[in-house]
């Protein structure tokens, strides 16, 4: 029997919204001591009261991938708790899970491009799936489609965001399409200069764009994922 109390309250829409803005106030201060933790406590407090809602689940989605930036040795776990945060994200929407169940489990573009969810879902799904297929290596020719499926959603309005899309698509490009896959990985460093990730993997992957691309300059809000590679 459930007690009175012991269920989380789900908040009006508006009051929901503001506090949404408020554990985004506490993300961006991810980078002092403990402030990761407390965004993910923020952004977890939120799923108890609202369970799918697809704006906490990308938020989600997006701090594991700053854990996948800073914890190098456990960066396939946070990579498929990412990957099972956005595609959470994606599921929100019945399309997602009538299109998966019709297709056996797999994503169609034409569902994922119709999604009614913030495209930042589909996004970090395929920056999630790329990089856990490269982590595992062969035999995630399953999920590379799924990958190529997500990338076809609309852009994100965030410019992080979109340059995880970009990465993933300029990632997932390098054996099939090296003149995309080099446009893909020069635009996800060009659009966030301060993460030093994506200068790196677009510069791992065509050397000559060290030459091309501006050294890329600290910013502070990117501050905590840089560690790793400073």
């Amino acid at each position: 029997m459930l007690l009175a109390g012991c269920v989380p309250k789900a908040a009006p829409p508006d009051a929901f919204a503001a506090a949404v803005a408020d554990a985004d106030v506490v993300w961006e201060g991810r980078g002092a001591a403990g402030g990761l933790d407390a965004s993910e406590r923020a952004y977890t407090a939120l799923l108890g009261q609202h369970p799918d809602s697809p704006d906490v689940l990308w938020r989600l989605a997006r701090a594991a991938m700053s854990r996948r930036l800073i914890d190098g040795e456990n960066a396939a776990t946070w990579l498929e708790v990412g990957r099972e945060h956005a595609l959470r994200c994606l599921s929100a929407d019945v399309g997602i899970t009538e299109g998966l169940a019709r297709a056996g489990d797999r994503l169609d573009s034409e569902v994922v491009r119709a999604a009614a969810v913030p495209p930042e879902c589909a996004a970090l799904a395929a920056a999630h799936v790329v990089g856990l297929a490269r982590a595992r290596g062969p035999g995630s020719a399953l999920d590379l489609e799924d990958a190529a499926a997500l990338l076809t959603a609309p852009a994100p309005a965030g410019v992080v965001e979109r340059a995880w899309q970009r990465w993933a698509a300029g990632t997932l490009a390098l054996t099939t399409d090296v003149v995309a896959a080099r446009a893909a990985l020069r635009e996800a460093s060009e659009l966030a200069p301060g993460l030093f990730f994506f200068r790196e993997a677009a510069v791992q992957a065509f050397p000559d764009l060290d030459g091309v691309l501006p050294r890329a300059t600290a910013d502070p809000a990117w501050a905590l994922e840089n560690r790793r590679v400073e």
